[in-house]
């Protein structure tokens, strides 16, 4: 048995407990954060590891029913010098040479509703589109492996989805304690976790139209105090998007 409070073969269960892992049941605010690498994956060769990744998520899930939630977030991404981890302005490929400038986006509200039967993104004033059904085989009956060895408890969630007209696959192993989980007075349990990523290659990377595609790996963990983040990611957070860390509250919002 994994879990002594949850019943993980029910549905609703299920859901509420990874929540309770991923992010905290009872509406308060969570940091879910990765560092690692980014590398170009190109057919018939091994990894080309090119950049370091820092990304930081600002989280709150909202019961809305029995077996869903409510997930209003925003997050950042940042792509560091793998040799001495400062922020990449212009970034000069090795495997091409070409010289390109990096693309920040700034963090910007996004919502959720992640339910027993799949996960529906849509904008921040609530409107969904049906285009916006993110099918994935273990969210789309949230039926996510679960398996637990002495007090540790690792759980999948996998999520692919696409991005600016591109497919994406971001899949997490999360691994929490038995001891977090089953505690009935705890709406949220420690986190930490591995991290593996699929995406198209970046057009600053001058690589449009190649074979291959970018792979990202990190770690991470989750907290709840922005003060417990990394400290060199909070740093960086503060030079591109400062709002990001000083006011991560009005990123989540509700409209109206």
């Amino acid at each position: 048995m994994v879990s002594a409070l949850f019943d993980l073969n029910d549905p609703a269960q299920q859901l509420t407990a990874a929540i309770k892992v991923k992010g905290d049941t009872g509406g308060n605010r969570v940091w879910f954060w990765t560092s690692g690498t980014m590398s170009a994956l190109r057919p018939g060769q091994a990894p080309t590891h090119l950049a370091n990744l820092e990304v930081a998520r600002v989280s709150r899930y909202t019961r809305i029913s029995d077996s869903a939630f409510e997930h209003r977030y925003a997050a950042g991404l940042m792509i560091t010098d793998k040799e001495t981890g400062a922020l990449i302005d212009t970034f000069t490929n090795p495997l091409n040479g070409h010289a390109g400038e990096v693309e920040y986006r700034p963090p910007s509200p996004r919502r959720q509703v992640i339910s027993t039967t799949g996960i529906k993104s849509d904008r921040p004033d609530g409107t969904v589109t049906p285009a916006s059904f993110i099918k994935n085989p273990y969210l789309n009956a949230m039926q996510m492996p679960w398996l637990r060895v002495g007090d540790a408890i690792w759980v999948d969630w996998d999520q692919p989805f696409e991005f600016f007209g591109a497919p994406w696959t971001d899949a997490y192993k999360l691994r929490t304690t038995a001891a977090g989980l089953d505690d009935p007075d705890a709406t949220s349990s420690p986190m930490t976790c591995s991290y593996y990523g699929e995406s198209s290659y970046y057009p600053w990377l001058g690589m449009s139209g190649e074979p291959g595609y970018l792979m990202w790996q990190g770690f991470g963990g989750k907290t709840h105090s922005t003060e417990a983040l990394p400290a060199r990611m909070r740093a960086h957070f503060n030079t591109l998007y400062p709002a990001f860390v000083e006011d991560p509250d009005q990123f989540l919002k509700t409209s109206g």
